[in-house]
């Protein structure tokens, strides 16, 4: 068949009708392009209808996305699909809205989280004050001791004791002094050990009796301080009571020398001390991380120490006082020999100095 345009010369003008948006759309085209178009138009038969070629077709595509209309066409279903107007269905909400939706809502939970732990941890200390204040100690917490262990107190002063004592040199009556005070500040040191076993710890024990505070030990507390006090109150009836108790029946002047042979064992009564000390630190710290982290612990050592029994001392004062009185002594005798003329007693205080 003869395929040449000049055997069918009523074709070639519809071809060139064709062709003739391709040519304005696409501008200058490459040679090869021209060839491609020059092939496909020149293969088309007698009653049919020129097929465009893949290139023409991509052409056609390009031409059509780069239109202005298209692109304001896609500007506009932009638009309307990132931007919801009032006009917009009620069902559908924008991401921004969505976002708030479920962010709120996740503040929400952890508000009503935190509200359910707060008034939880609230409750325990509610429950725990209960438990306080059912909590019963003696009227007077101070030791009894003396014959038949009714003996609360000391006299006022050395000098309701002591006959002629205005008679006394300024020397004798410092040395009286001094160890009165020796005398006197024992047993406040044992009362004061008495509040925080029979007052701190027993409460805490009893706190642990209703299942509160069950992290909370005696000995992280006070180590073994209820030892230390054991040994101080035998101290005071088998050395400081008997020489007490022979002033009282003579009414003369005290003698240092009644206390040599108790002070000359103080290592062997006092070896608790050693523990004591060791672990001071360890349960300074472990109370400082209780009152930061522990409410019930916080809410037991505040009714601890608001006690009218406890005398206003803080949780840290008793932690300290055993350390305190075992470096106290030697300043003590110390005070009592440099008052004393008599050598030999002299010699006899500085042999329990050096203990």
């Amino acid at each position: 068949m003869d395929t040449d345009k000049s055997s069918n010369p009523s074709k070639g003008p519809e071809l060139s009708n064709v062709m003739a948006p391709e040519e304005t759309a696409l501008g200058d085209k490459s040679d090869r392009q021209r060839e491609e178009e020059k092939e496909s138009d020149a293969v088309v038969p007698d009653g049919f209808i020129a097929v465009p070629s893949v290139s023409q077709q991509r052409a056609r595509e390009k031409h059509r996305y780069n239109t202005i209309g298209y692109q304001k066409k896609k500007q506009r279903s932009a638009v309307d699909f990132s931007t919801v107007s009032k006009g917009t269905s009620a069902g559908v909400r924008t991401r921004g809205a969505l976002k708030q939706a479920l962010f709120s809502q996740g503040v929400s939970d952890k508000n009503s989280t935190l509200e359910e732990r707060s008034g939880g941890v609230q409750g325990q200390v509610d429950a725990l004050k209960q438990v306080l204040d059912s909590f019963i100690i003696p009227a007077d917490l101070r030791w009894t001791w003396g014959q038949g262990g009714t003996e609360k107190t000391l006299e006022k002063s050395w000098t309701d004791l002591v006959h002629a004592h205005e008679f006394m040199s300024k020397n004798q009556r410092h040395q009286q002094e001094a160890l009165w005070e020796l005398l006197n500040t024992e047993l406040t040191y044992i009362n004061k050990l008495t509040i925080a076993k029979e007052l701190v710890l027993a409460a805490l024990s009893h706190c642990h009796g209703y299942g509160f505070l069950q992290e909370v030990s005696p000995t992280m507390l006070f180590s073994n301080l209820p030892s230390i006090l054991d040994a101080h109150r035998l101290f005071w009836h088998e050395v400081m009571y008997p020489m007490l108790q022979e002033v009282r029946h003579t009414r003369q002047p005290f003698d240092p020398l009644k206390l040599e042979a108790g002070f000359l064992q103080f290592p062997d009564r006092f070896p608790a001390y050693f523990e004591y000390c060791w672990e001071e630190e360890r349960n300074v710290e472990f109370t400082r991380r209780q009152l930061d982290t522990n409410p019930q612990f916080h809410t037991y050592l505040t009714w601890v120490e608001n006690h009218p029994q406890c005398g206003r001392m803080r949780l840290g004062d008793m932690q300290a006082k055993p350390h305190q009185r075992i470096t106290k002594y030697p300043l003590l005798l110390k005070a009592v020999q440099k008052t004393t003329q008599n050598t030999p007693t002299q010699n006899a205080i500085e042999r329990m100095v050096r203990l």
